[in-house]
Formats: structure tokens, C-alpha cells, sequence
């Protein structure tokens, strides 16, 4: 299969406030058991608290401060594997502001009536702190991993979502989607993909998470077929086709691996595969399959290292 490179777009970034998903570590000082949020040192878990980001909206400093000044449990230590407050994830609509915070525990579901009042208590003291804060959730992520967030969320108060609007497309976003951080970025991406395809044409629309790429390019589909492992990402992506008024698809659910595998043994193909995989992109006999289905893939990618290897 030739390769062509989409390299004729330019992208513009905003210098600033442009990151609408916000993952800050918790740590705590060791003598006076102050609470801080922010980034690692460079090559190191050494966190350095991060008062003032711009990178990212106001608001979320604010709500980070607040966290700092009124959490009242401990901080998790990597080294001793004790304390509970991991991460303080934010999700922040670009289009209205509304806000989705997450705590991530370590604990899980059966230890968390441990600490079940205060954590109650705290998410009702920020959200009327702050009314941009539409849901509460937590992640019970009690195992010595670095993934950040565990498979199992909670939510303790508000909606189960937010809105965010990429041109004439709209999109429930759950605490934990995946969904490009900075919308306005994404908007150009989206155009560059939906330029590249003829119209109605069959789309495959491989980890396609919540939907995002399949519903803004569906104008151009005869029909999307959208893989994702994702339950929670599932549902949101059932209710995102119908809430943009989109009736030409359908959704596998489980490994994607093996859906491609299935659609070959079926002798299915398809005008246009998009992958937008994770960071580690994709897998090779992934990938070997899906060169089978289609002769054009258009490949999204977030880490330019993986994309070198999975061109190779």
C-alpha cells in the first residue's frame, strides 16, 4: 500500500488556554502535609505545584486551589503505596465552560465507605464553590500502576456529562472519554480528514471512541462502522450519532483486533479506514488487517514516534 502524507494544512494553536483536559498528581509535603497539585520535574516523579497554568483555562487553577485549601484526606506515596487522593482530572467545554471533576482513589469500590462522607461532603462544598462544576465523579484506581485512571467510575453528584460543540456537531463528553483537548485544534484536524474523503463513501472509523471523527465527517458517508472497546465511550457514542441527527451507522464493541479480523473473514472492505489510536498506537497484526479492508487509511496521531513505527 503507497503512502501519501496529508502535509499541505496548517494548524492553528492557540498560545494559550487551549487545553480543555486538565491531569494534575497529587502529592503531599512531608512535614506539613500541604496538598499539591501540578506536573513533574522533567525525567522525575518530583511534582512541582503549579498555581498558575496557561495553557489552560483560569477556572481550573481556581478549582486546583480549592482542592489544595479543602481536601481533607491524605495524598497518595508512590513509595509506601498509602494515601488516597491520586489525581484531580478536569474536563472543560470549550463552548459553555461547564466542568467534569474527577478524583482518582486508591482505593476501591468495597474500601471507599471508608472515606465515602468526606469525599460526599467535599464535592458538595466545590460545586457550590463553583457552578461551572456540573459532575462529581470518582475513579477507584487502587493498583501500583502509571496509568492514570482504572475502568471503574462513580459519580457522586451532577451530570453524567458535558457538552462540547466542534463547528455544527455537537457531543456528550463523560468524565472519562477520550475527546481531543484542545477543541479548537481539533476542528481544523476534523476539516483535514472530512477534505480527504469522497463523498459517500463506506467509513471505518476504527477506535472511534465517543464518535467524534465519524459523526463530523458523516456528511461525506454512505455508512460508518465504528469499533470501540469502550463501554462507557460506547454509550456516548449511540447517543452523539443520534443527538446530530446521524442514522447511516453502526457500532461494534469489544477488541478491535478481532472485529477486524471478523470483517475480513466476512469479506467486508470499505471506501476509508480513519485510525485515531492511542498514544501507543496501533498493533501490527492490527494493522496488517486493516490494510486488507481498505484501500485508503487515514491516520490521526498524537505521538509522532509510534506513527514513524506504525508506517514502517
Amino acid at each position: 500500500m503507497a503512502v501519501s502524507y496529508l502535509n499541505q494544512c496548517t494548524i492553528r494553536i492557540l498560545d494559550i488556554f487551549y487545553r480543555h483536559k486538565i491531569q494534575f498528581p497529587a502529592q503531599q509535603t512531608k512535614n506539613s502535609k500541604r496538598i499539591l497539585l501540578g506536573y513533574y520535574k522533567k525525567n522525575s516523579h518530583t511534582l512541582t505545584n503549579i498555581k498558575f497554568c496557561p495553557l489552560q483555562p483560569t477556572i481550573v487553577n481556581d478549582i486546583a486551589q480549592f482542592v489544595r485549601d479543602n481536601f481533607e484526606l491524605d495524598c497518595y506515596d508512590e513509595k509506601s503505596h498509602k494515601g488516597l487522593l491520586k489525581n484531580v482530572l478536569m474536563r472543560v467545554s470549550s463552548d459553555n465552560g461547564a466542568i467534569l471533576l474527577t478524583l482518582v482513589l486508591n482505593c476501591d469500590e468495597d474500601e471507599f465507605i471508608n472515606f465515602e462522607s468526606k469525599i460526599f461532603k467535599f464535592f458538595k462544598k466545590i460545586m457550590a464553590q463553583f457552578a461551572e462544576i456540573k459532575g462529581g465523579f470518582v475513579n477507584f484506581n487502587p493498583k501500583k500502576t502509571n496509568k492514570i485512571l482504572s475502568d471503574t467510575t462513580l459519580k457522586i453528584a451532577g451530570d453524567d456529562y458535558i457538552l462540547e460543540k466542534l463547528e455544527n456537531k455537537t457531543y456528550k463528553i463523560g468524565a472519562t472519554s477520550f475527546f481531543q483537548v484542545n477543541p479548537a485544534s481539533a476542528v481544523n484536524l476534523f476539516n483535514v480528514v472530512k477534505e480527504n474523503i469522497k463523498p459517500n463513501s463506506t467509513i471505518l472509523d476504527a477506535y472511534g471512541g465517543v464518535g467524534a471523527i465519524g459523526i463530523y465527517v458523516s456528511e461525506k458517508a454512505s455508512k460508518i462502522t465504528l469499533v470501540e472497546e469502550n463501554e462507557n465511550a460506547i454509550k456516548m457514542a449511540y447517543e452523539n450519532f443520534e443527538l446530530n441527527n446521524v442514522s447511516n451507522y453502526e457500532i461494534f464493541e469489544g477488541d478491535a483486533k478481532k472485529h477486524f479480523l471478523d470483517f475480513k473473514k466476512q469479506n467486508r472492505s470499505f471506501d476509508y479506514v480513519i485510525l485515531d489510536p492511542p498514544r501507543s498506537g496501533c498493533e501490527k497484526d492490527g494493522l496488517k488487517t486493516i490494510s486488507k479492508l481498505a484501500k485508503n487509511i487515514i491516520y490521526v496521531s498524537c505521538n509522532p514516534q509510534t506513527l514513524r513505527r506504525d508506517m514502517s
